[in-house]
């Protein structure tokens, strides 16, 4: 998965993109650049019974966080994920006016 991640007028560094689930298979400390870009890798499994049940524990959902911004989640099932890298486009975070 891809994406870029901005507020209203600059990518956002440092910016904090996690699955919303426990499972130990999601790509844990993922940040973005300082252009404000991320890639979430790829899970991949070699054996296919551990991997059917592990990815009923995966969360679909993605929490994308910074200090000072408004979190948000997005739902990967409104995406194509037949594809193999998932571009979800550009991300605007609003700044958390209860922070300044």
């Amino acid at each position: 998965m891809i994406g870029l991640i901005r507020d209203d007028k600059t990518p956002l560094p440092n910016v904090s993109i996690v699955y919303d689930s426990l499972d130990v298979l999601s790509p844990r400390n993922v940040t973005t650049n300082n252009k404000g870009q991320f890639i979430l890798p790829k899970i991949e499994m070699k054996n296919y019974q551990n991997f059917i049940k592990s990815i009923k524990e995966i969360n679909s959902m993605i929490i994308i966080k910074k200090k000072g911004y408004d979190t948000k989640k997005i739902n990967l099932k409104t995406y194509d994920t037949n594809k193999d890298t998932i571009d979800i486009g550009t991300i605007y975070l609003k700044v958390n006016n209860q922070t300044q």
